[in-house]
C-alpha cells in the first residue's frame, strides 16, 4: 500500500501547551506498507496459513501523532467441520 503526502490540518490554530504559539504542522508525510501472506493446504478441510503486516517495519502514522502498526505477524489453521 502506498499513501502518499497528504494534508493534516487538525492541529492548525491551535496553541502549543509550553509556550502558547501555534501549531505549523500542514502535512502528513507519505509511507509505503508492504505485507505478505500464504497458505498451505495440508488435506481436505485443513489449511495453515501465515501473515506478515508491515514486512519491512515502516515508521509512519495514519494521521498525526498517531503511529501506525509495527511489524505483525499472524499464524494459524482453518478447519472445515462438515458440510
Amino acid at each position: 500500500m502506498v499513501t502518499g503526502d497528504r494534508h493534516d490540518s487538525a492541529f492548525l490554530g491551535l496553541p502549543r501547551a509550553d509556550d502558547g504559539r501555534p501549531v505549523d504542522v500542514t502535512f502528513n508525510s507519505g509511507y509505503t506498507l508492504v505485507a505478505a501472506g500464504a497458505q498451505f493446504r495440508v488435506r481436505a478441510g485443513l489449511t495453515l496459513f501465515l501473515q506478515v503486516g508491515n514486512l519491512t517495519d515502516t515508521v509512519y502514522d495514519h494521521a498525526l501523532g498517531y503511529p501506525g502498526l509495527p511489524r505483525a505477524f499472524a499464524a494459524g489453521g482453518r478447519f472445515d467441520i462438515g458440510g
